[in-house]
C-alpha cells in the first residue's frame, strides 16, 4: 500500500497508510486571522497558527483515521517519504465518517 513515512526535526512521527479502498492526507496549514473582538474567542483561536496533520478514510469501513496532528513552528523541518509498504502505525484516533 501506499504509505507516508513522516519524520519532524529528524525524528520519525509516523508511517500512514489506508490499506484496500480509502483515502491518505499530509495537509500542511498556516492560518492567520484578524484579531477578534470577543475576548474569548482570542483566547481560544490564536491568531497565527502552523499545523500539519496525516489523517485519511478507510472507505470500506467508513472511518476516519488520524495518525498525527499538532503544531508546527517556523524552523521546523517537515520530511515525508512516499513508501510502498505493508505495515504502518496504528492511527492515533479514529471516528465514524
Amino acid at each position: 500500500m501506499i504509505t507516508f513515512e513522516v519524520f519532524i526535526n529528524g525524528g520519525k512521527a509516523c508511517v500512514a497508510g489506508v490499506d484496500g479502498l480509502g483515502v491518505l492526507t499530509a495537509i500542511l496549514s498556516s492560518v492567520h486571522r484578524a484579531p477578534n473582538a470577543e475576548a474569548d474567542e482570542d483566547a481560544s483561536r490564536p491568531i497565527q497558527e502552523l499545523t500539519f496533520e496525516v489523517g485519511g478514510l478507510r472507505s470500506a469501513e467508513g472511518v476516519h483515521v488520524s495518525w498525527l496532528e499538532r503544531p508546527l513552528a517556523v524552523g521546523d523541518v517537515l520530511i515525508i517519504n512516499i513508501k510502498d509498504l505493508a505495515v504502518v502505525d496504528e492511527p492515533t484516533a479514529s471516528a465514524p465518517a
